[in-house]
């Protein structure tokens, strides 16, 4: 089986890389050049036709801009992306019964005004960002051979350190902190991220929504202060604060906390001791 995973530069999928499956043939993508990828941009539809070309059973979409901040400012310049490119591969996936289009979508598709949140609940977006994503799944689900997979924060230590910095290596390296206690959402460590992805890409599912995360409801304050806790740090150096303290946002859901029915495999905490413990071997090394 051939997989192709797009947008792979990113914390999920250098995990998907690094988990990848025996007996399989993956294919890695990413915009920005380096030898170990496929690079192309797919907003171009001749370097995605030449992508296709390749052959895929199945095509995982991480591509696309998940900067909420980022799409508000200049929506249309980021709906080729996170719209236009879903449509085409769900395309791609409807010509023929043998493939299969797993696109990533998020919990920004909610409001947060009536958590918590399963595969069923109808999806109400509060940002740009969330509004794409909920149009690209609603193109997605009027296709065939599809499975939608929404995840929510990610929380890992980057494998490759050119990515962004991953919200919880922040917590950890950072003495003092302002982390906003008035929005909440379910955690999903990107290791989890990764099995559920490639279990969901490799087995023979019908199309739906799946739910991947924790269902345990957490603020950003909360975390960094378990986070503190764990590195036996006062949690005195994390400071509670609101989402309005923060101008320049666009807006945020409330409450996304997932239904009990989303898919994890690591206990919160457990995961916690875990991503700090390989961030203190990586900076012992």
């Amino acid at each position: 089986m051939k997989v192709l995973v797009l947008g792979a530069s990113g914390i999920v999928g250098q995990h998907l890389r690094v988990s990848e499956p025996q007996g399989i043939e993956a294919i890695y993508h990413r915009r920005t050049e380096d030898a170990k990828y496929l690079v192309s941009d797919l907003t171009d539809p001749a370097a995605l036709s030449a992508a296709l070309m390749l052959g895929p059973d199945v095509i995982v979409n991480l591509a696309g801009e998940n900067r909420p901040d980022v799409v508000e400012q200049d929506p249309k310049q980021y709906r080729d992306i996170n719209v236009g490119l879903p449509q085409v591969l769900a395309t791609w996936a409807t010509r023929d019964s043998a493939r299969r289009y797993v696109h990533v979508s998020t919990q920004g598709v909610f409001s947060g005004n009536a958590p918590p949140y399963g595969p069923r609940s109808p999806v109400d977006p509060v940002n740009a960002y969330g509004m794409q994503k909920a149009e690209a799944e609603t193109l997605v689900r009027r296709s065939s051979n599809w499975i939608i997979a929404r995840l929510t924060v990610i929380l890992g230590i980057r494998i490759d350190t050119r990515c962004r910095t991953n919200v919880l290596e922040q917590m950890i390296e950072q003495d003092k902190q302002r982390h906003v206690i008035d929005r909440w959402f379910s955690p999903l460590f990107a290791a989890d991220a990764a099995r559920g992805l490639w279990a969901l890409a490799l087995e023979e599912a019908l199309p739906g929504i799946v739910h991947l995360g924790i269902p345990e409801r957490v603020t950003r304050y909360s975390l960094a202060c378990m986070v503190k806790q764990l590195l036996g740090q006062p949690t005195e150096q994390v400071q509670p604060v609101s989402h309005t303290s923060f101008e320049g946002l666009a807006p945020r859901p409330r409450d996304t906390t997932w239904s009990m029915d989303s898919a994890y495999y690591t206990l919160l905490m457990d995961g916690l001791r875990a991503c700090i413990q390989t961030w203190k071997a990586r900076r012992a090394g």
